[in-house]
Formats: structure tokens, sequence, C-alpha cells
């Protein structure tokens, strides 16, 4: 299946409830226009318990399609953000929420925006449920992506929060890219990244006390 053929383990899929609807339609449009519309499969993943993304299935997809491949449906939350104040080990932030899940199939832990344009509710949500380990931005290698890594490191900076920026995917767009490509090279990357990012939460107090020490030099 669809979720198979992305590399998402079987653990994962249940584990984050994930769902399949072979004929799926928008509920949120208007009686009329739904019976306009023509049905497609879509993989369901649930964001709360209000909220999903309906991904489209289908290997081929027309200019217009693709457009519509990615629908959300209820208020936008960020996917898996309980984890943010209840994993003490590092947590990777993606873009989409296919790649927080591929991470988290091969043994990492993940959460992710939905779009680039979350940057701003994702930081709302570290201030609230601040991490107990430090964060690994790896969004999408492209232009969006590099900008909201830009805007989430500025975020991050001004809330104290410890963070790393790794490149998990390699030549790769992407962290779902990267695992249907070679799961093992992907699997390591992010063991990797997550070892790192270990250590600078070790490595804080130390930190903390050198700034502390700098400043009360310069009074």
């Amino acid at each position: 299946d669809y979720a198979e053929r992305r590399g998402l383990s079987p653990e994962v899929v249940q584990r984050f409830h994930l769902g399949f609807d072979p004929a799926w339609k928008n509920p949120t449009l208007k009686e009329e226009q739904r019976r306009r519309i023509s049905t497609s499969p879509r993989l369901i993943i649930p964001t709360s318990p209000y909220s999903y993304v309906a991904r489209d299935t289908r290997q081929v997809l027309t200019e217009k399609q693709q457009g519509y491949a990615k629908l959300k449906v209820g208020h936008v939350h960020i996917f898996n953000a309980e984890a943010l104040g209840k994993r003490a080990r590092p947590i990777f932030v993606t873009e989409g929420e296919i790649d927080a899940l591929s991470i988290e199939s091969v043994g990492g832990c993940a959460c992710a925006l939905g779009s680039t344009g979350m940057v701003n509710a994702f930081l709302k949500e570290v201030e609230r449920h601040r991490p107990k380990a430090s964060l690994i931005i790896a969004l999408d290698r492209d232009v969006a992506g590099c900008m909201a890594k830009d805007k989430l490191v500025k975020g991050l900076e001004s809330l104290g929060i410890i963070y790393a920026c790794e490149n998990i995917s390699g030549e790769h767009k992407d962290a779902n890219d990267a695992l249907t490509a070679d799961r093992e090279v992907f699997a390591t990357s992010v063991q990797e990244a997550e070892e790192m990012a270990a250590e600078l939460t070790e490595n804080q107090p130390e930190r903390e006390n050198l700034v502390r020490d700098m400043n009360q030099s310069l009074r």
C-alpha cells in the first residue's frame, strides 16, 4: 500500500493511527460541490482528534491534481507537538507530516510544521511546552524550506531553545525521499544527527555558566 511504498513502518502506521480512504472527498465542501468533484484515494494522517491531512496516494497526478495532493481538514495543528514537552531526547522538526513519520520509522523522534507558513504556530507550541532536549531542524532543502529554517532559527534563539540544523536528507529534497532512496543510509544520518544534538543538551549547563561569567566580567 501507499504507506509501505513510502517506507513507513507498520509500527508507526499503527502508533499514529494512519488510515486510508479509497474514495475520499473533502468533507468541508458544500453538498453541491461534492457532487461535482471526483473521489481520490487518500492516506489519512491525524494531526489531532479533530483534524487530519488527506494525502493523495496516486503515483501519477496531473498539474491540477498536484495542487490538491495534500489537503488539511479541521483546524491546523502541529503534527506530534505533544512530544515537545514529553520526550527527553532530541526532536527533529520537519516540514511535512510524512517526513516526521519517516524519521519515526527509523527510530527517531519528530514533529512537523505541516507547511512553511506554520513557523509562528510552532514557536508558540515551543513556548508553551519547552523541549526537554535540543531540537534538530530538518526542513525541506528548497527555497521555501530555507526561508522557513532561517525564521525558525531566529525564533528559537529568542526563546533560548537549544537547536541544531542538520541535513539528514543528503542530496534528496526531504526526509521521505531520502528514506525511500536508501533506508539504511537515512537511518544512519538520523542516528548521527541525534547523537550530535544530544551532546548539545549535555553541554548546555557549561555554556550557560560561560555566558554568565562573561556577563559578570563586563559589569
